[in-house]
């Protein structure tokens, strides 16, 4: 027979509070009082607990709504689960705290049994007039119990009873006859209705973590599918472009009349770029033009380097052996540790030791801008315009070979075509091939408003290019072209616009460019900063 819930302890409520110390003598009336005190403390912390938990559901129910919904069949079975033993839990405790919840749903099961009912023959209706005793569970309980089945996790629920039930009982304890056993039985009671309840709590709250978790995994699924398809386009996007520039490299040739007219420039039209001789780069230094570093001793240190010397000959005798070298024109590889990257980031490291106050730290996102540096070898003949690896500043040390360099501001190429309505375009592949076509009569016309800054960069000088500032270059006859090179983000007004025009680009491309928003965002922090400091 079932145990009710004013019955004496059987053998397993028994054998769980044998550990439990025997009470010592006291007085009656204070243990009463003590005894009104603890329940009512457990009932007011426990009608709390219970409606947090109650928006918790509400809310997981509507975040299921409104989320993707399943695709699959598995899921679409899993998500019907979970969903109906949540609606199943929550409206068990809805009930618990407010009988019209069960009545409504008793009424509701009532006129079901009606509408089946076979002519003639009366059905089993459930009693809504009933309410819940401590002698006896009301029969709108027990429904809603057996409704919820397997949703809930409650041990013995014919000890549950609904809110209301309980405060009359608490409430009940002051008038309770002074007498030992009395008190013992009130206590077991309270014990049993309790740990009914919170099981129930307990319950609800796994049925909304089920919910919870089945959307939040499925939602993680689909940005991880959506990544992938992003990175898959953004990788067609890169091999569409790379197809464009080989073409345009089959087509070009380094040297004679078909080269890009850029290379064919005369003197007069074309801006000599800046000399600066010294061991490091000054500190009143305007980063954001074109200049080259000579005479620079720190270059002689850092390539005479035990490690930084076997490091950059392997590096040069084999780079042509590189996969993918005779498609693009070039290899790229970084320093490693302990593998000449610590003496190359210190040999960057003292030359931009002045300006070290202007670089900006993303190391928080982006690591290896702060503490790696490249290695570069490139193919002899070759023409490429492009913006600098990561559309950063950048500082290039040759090693070996020649490049004849033509820098200049992307967004001043950019407006001059504008100003002079030749086609703008608006992608960094549409950029570069637009440089490599821009004919002579072209160039001529955006004379007034962009001036290309050249130099033949030779061994052991350093080139130091602006943030997002065009590249194009042509490298010599040399049978091996390669030296180092380091990528920095400097603040600046100058730095937050030309990189907001790559980003642009970028876009356009189809690329991903959450990582060069970031460092967007991190540049105008900083530059920001810096003004409000100024003033």
């Amino acid at each position: 027979a079932s145990l009710h819930l004013e019955d004496s302890e059987d053998e397993d409520e028994a054998a769980s509070n044998k550990s439990k110390k025997p009470r010592k003598a006291t007085n009656l009336s204070s243990a009463r009082a003590s005894l009104f005190d603890q329940v009512s403390k457990q009932m007011t912390a426990k009608i709390a607990s219970i409606q947090a938990r109650v928006q918790d559901a509400k809310k997981a129910q509507t975040d299921e709504a409104a989320a993707t919904k399943p695709s699959n069949s598995t899921d679409v079975a899993t998500r019907k689960l979970y969903n109906d033993a949540l609606e199943a839990c929550l409206l068990l405790v809805q009930g618990w705290a407010d009988k019209t919840v069960l009545v409504a749903a008793a009424e509701k099961h009532n006129d079901m049994l009606k509408a089946k009912a076979e002519d003639g023959k009366e059905p089993e209706l459930v009693d809504v007039t009933v309410e819940d005793t401590v002698a006896e569970q009301s029969p709108c309980l027990r429904l809603a119990i057996a409704a919820a089945g397997t949703s809930i996790n409650v041990e013995r629920g014919t000890f549950l009873r609904t809110q209301a039930c309980m405060q009359h009982f608490a409430e009940s304890i002051p008038a309770t006859a002074v007498d030992a056993d009395q008190l013992d039985k009130q206590r077991l009671i309270w014990r049993r209705v309790f740990n009914c309840v919170t099981q129930l709590e307990t319950s609800l709250k796994k049925c909304c973590g089920d919910v919870t978790k089945h959307v939040g995994s499925l939602a993680a699924a689909a940005e991880k599918d959506a990544k992938k398809q992003r990175d898959k386009e953004a990788k067609d996007a890169a091999a569409n472009h790379m197809a464009a520039v080989q073409k345009k490299m089959k087509q070009a040739k380094a040297e004679g009349s078909d080269a890009p007219a850029i290379f064919r420039l005369e003197q007069g039209k074309l801006t000599t770029m800046k000399v600066v001789k010294g061991n490091a780069i000054p500190s009143d230094a305007d980063l954001s033009t074109s200049f080259v570093l000579q005479e620079c001793s720190h270059v002689k240190t850092w390539s005479d380097n035990a490690v930084c010397l076997q490091v950059l000959t392997n590096f040069g005798a084999r780079y042509k052996k590189a996969n993918g070298y005779e498609q693009a024109g070039k290899v790229t590889q970084p320093f490693q540790q302990r593998g000449g990257n610590e003496a190359t980031e210190k040999f960057f490291g003292d030359v931009l030791a002045p300006v070290k106050a202007s670089i900006v730290d993303i190391s928080e996102f982006a690591q290896n801008w702060m503490t790696t540096s490249w290695m570069f070898g490139l193919q002899p003949k070759r023409i490429m315009a492009g913006l600098p690896p990561n559309c950063a500043a950048c500082l290039r040390v040759l090693v070996y070979g020649e490049i004849e360099i033509y820098t200049f501001s992307t967004l001043s190429f950019l407006a001059a075509l504008k100003e002079k309505g030749i086609t703008v375009p608006s992608s960094t592949a549409e950029l570069e091939q637009a440089v490599l076509d821009t004919t002579v009569e072209q160039w001529d016309l955006l004379q007034g408003k962009l001036k290309p800054t050249y130099h033949l960069l030779k061994k052991d000088e350093v080139l130091f290019t602006p943030v997002g500032h065009m590249v194009v270059e042509k490298t010599s006859a040399s049978t091996m072209i390669y030296g180092a090179r380091k990528s920095v983000l400097f603040k600046g007004i100058e730095a937050i616009t030309e990189y907001a025009q790559c980003v642009a680009l970028a876009q356009k491309d189809g690329k991903n460019t959450e990582k060069m928003v970031q460092v967007q965002d991190a540049l105008k922090a900083a530059t920001g900063s810096d003004q409000k400091q100024s003033q």
